[in-house]
């Protein structure tokens, strides 16, 4: 297991993170770290497009297995939901930079 060291933009409010996640968790299990991170409570269909290389992962790849590199730009895009906030425990970790880019 590596770590990888993404910029991950949200595709509704623009905000972007710089984010240090492991290479070998599936992308089903990173997404709820992302949008936790970004401060999004409730999201379906969420889904996560490498920008950089122009492509969208599927929930059962990980960054390795679609040959993620340092530094790829990736865009989140989900649809807003509203209701209960939504109680994750990552089993990985997963470090965060929250950067504004006005």
């Amino acid at each position: 297991m590596a770590n990888l060291n993404l910029k991950i933009r949200d595709g509704v409010t623009g905000k972007e993170v710089e984010a240090e996640l492991p290479d070998d968790v599936s992308i089903r299990d990173l997404l709820p770290a992302i949008t936790n991170e970004l401060n999004i409570a409730q999201a379906g269909n969420r889904k996560l497009i490498n920008k950089t290389q122009n492509f969208e992962y599927n929930d059962e790849d990980n960054l390795s297995s679609r040959g993620t590199v340092e530094n790829d730009r990736c865009l989140l895009t989900y649809e807003p939901e509203f209701g209960s906030t939504e109680l994750v425990d990552f089993h990985f970790t997963a470090n965060f930079i929250i950067r504004s880019y006005d």
